[in-house]
């Protein structure tokens, strides 16, 4: 009984101190603590509105780094590549780019400006398909070397230049470099790691060095006309 009567009286003095003008008018008065304590329910509420708009902006500034045209050069579009963990799918990526960013079927797809990681197979309104040179079944016509020596990029696990004449003579080191007539000449694969050769075999096999780890690919650049 005694512990009611004690917070009746507690509850009346609160009370009180609110009615009282001297304590209203008063800044920094007790009673400023109490309006802050009865208001801090929409305070809480104003506080998670402005969480939520933050989320939205972050959200927009996102979207738009994810997808915009490099203003300091316009041949290529550059668009941020869409997880697929845990499959850990290596032949095939998925980018925030699609045909609203003029974005074709047949485009090479770098893993810089000048690095060829694979070309654009699909083609939705945001999102494209590209197939890279870990897919067994990418292939495509290179150079090998200053003197330009012809191979075949076959596509894998790990990627191989086959089909290299064994009279010619390559070496470790050796830039690999596209020739294939539907698109840009000299884009750079990566460079001979070793040479396999088989003595039954009429052509020699080069393993390639690649400028870059598969954990590195969180963005590609597009190349927009192929026919430069």
């Amino acid at each position: 009984m005694k512990k009611i009567l004690i917070v009746i009286a507690y509850v009346a003095g609160v009370v009180l101190l609110v009615a009282t003008p001297f304590f209203v008018l008063k800044p920094g008065r007790f009673v400023d603590v109490s309006l802050r304590v009865f208001s801090l329910p929409s305070i809480l509420d104003e506080l998670s509105a402005l969480k939520k708009e933050n989320s939205e902006l972050k959200g927009k500034l996102f979207s738009l780094e994810s997808s915009y045209l490099l203003p300091a050069d316009s041949r290529y579009l550059y668009g941020k590549v869409f997880s697929l963990y845990p499959f850990n799918v290596k032949n095939r990526i998925y980018i925030a780019l699609g045909s609203d960013n003029g974005i074709k079927s047949g485009q090479p797809v770098m893993f810089s400006k000048t690095v060829l990681l694979g070309q654009i197979t699909g083609v939705s309104t945001n999102t494209s398909e590209v197939i890279t040179i870990f897919d067994s079944s990418y292939s495509l016509p290179v150079k090998i070397g200053k003197k330009g020596i012809d191979g075949l990029l076959q596509g894998g696990v790990a990627p191989e230049i086959g089909l290299i004449d064994k009279t010619k003579q390559i070496a470790v080191g050796d830039e690999i470099f596209t020739a294939a007539k539907d698109m840009p000449y000299g884009l750079l694969v990566g460079s001979v790691k070793s040479v396999k050769e088989d003595p039954s075999a009429a052509f020699l096999k080069a393993q390639i060095s690649l400028p870059y780890a598969l954990s590195d690919i969180i963005d590609v650049y597009v190349i927009r006309d192929v026919s430069r």
